[in-house]
């Protein structure tokens, strides 16, 4: 069973995103990096204080949408990881939102590259609290533009 796992400190994540993202938010500050038997993946954790700007726009919970964006910035390091060239473009979400976050909460995202094919690609991803409870369930879809 061939299986690597490697971590990325927040200067290597600030590295790879200016190379792949274009959007104002950088949610990631560590990321674990997995392949297993040739399916890559990637996990981040997040904590949620009252010091994350995010907050202070949303007192009562955090938005969504910023768990899709953690996401799919996971999504951008699985393909830069992939050494696809171009700049990825992230479409058509599904998303599922299970469990409000609130101030306090640690956030979990597990995204896993499911297919390939075409110049498509096909993530799924889990949003967690830090006790396994399910925050939400996405799956998105990515191409990449010269």
């Amino acid at each position: 069973m061939h299986r690597e796992m490697r971590s990325l400190n927040q200067s290597q994540v600030a590295n790879i995103m200016s190379k792949t993202y274009s959007g104002p938010f950088l949610m990631l500050r560590e990321v674990f990096l997995l392949n297993h038997l040739g399916k890559p993946s990637a996990s981040a954790t997040m904590h949620i204080s009252d010091s994350n700007p995010f907050m202070q726009w949303h007192p009562h919970a955090f938005p969504g949408v910023m768990l899709i964006e953690m996401a799919q910035q996971l999504g951008f390091i699985i393909a830069y990881d992939m050494k696809i060239t171009g700049r990825p473009f992230m479409s058509r979400v599904e998303f599922k939102m299970k469990k409000s976050v609130h101030n306090g909460d640690t956030v979990v995202a597990f995204t896993k590259l499911i297919n390939h094919k075409r110049g498509f690609y096909f993530f799924e991803s889990d949003i967690k609290k830090s006790d396994g409870t399910m925050i939400a369930e996405l799956s998105f879809q990515g191409l990449s533009i010269p």
